[in-house]
């Protein structure tokens, strides 16, 4: 894994359970990230992801990993291949901390400029983490 671009933290009102079957079901990523116009599914925990055209990556390959507290987006076959490591921790009843952090991979051409594009990137993904802050905390998601 290469440098570690920034890292959001957000308080959700959903059970850290109801938080990670979001995450852990990447088809569900369609409902909080904008930017996604169309996913692939490859087998069970790899995906096709496609996005509009302004993104970095139009196209790129997501794969979903579980650790513990700790779900893995390991994104390769991009313009920039990255993982973003969710951190869900449970707060109290009901509430989930989610920590989002982003490392690009060591391979990048965009290492050596990283930090000169992390303000634009960390905020279309605060963006992201609220909209799925939003989507998890719906009366309908987890029951």
């Amino acid at each position: 894994m290469g440098p570690e671009l920034f890292t959001n933290k957000i308080e959700i009102s959903a059970s850290e359970v109801t938080v990670s079957e979001v995450l852990l079901n990447l088809k569900n990523i369609l409902m909080w990230d904008r930017e996604i116009t169309d996913m692939r599914e490859l087998d069970e925990k790899r995906f096709m992801v496609l996005r509009n055209l302004k993104s970095l990556n139009a196209r790129e390959f997501i794969s979903v990993t579980q650790i513990n507290n700790q779900i893995n987006y390991v994104s390769t076959r991009g313009k920039v291949e990255y993982v973003v490591i969710w951190t869900i921790d449970k707060i109290d009843y009901g509430r989930t901390r989610l920590t989002q952090t982003l490392h690009l991979k060591k391979k990048n051409k965009w290492v050596p400029i990283s930090q000169i594009i992390r303000p634009i990137v960390q905020a279309a993904f605060v963006k992201n983490l609220r909209a799925l802050k939003q989507f998890c905390e719906m009366e309908h998601v987890g029951r």
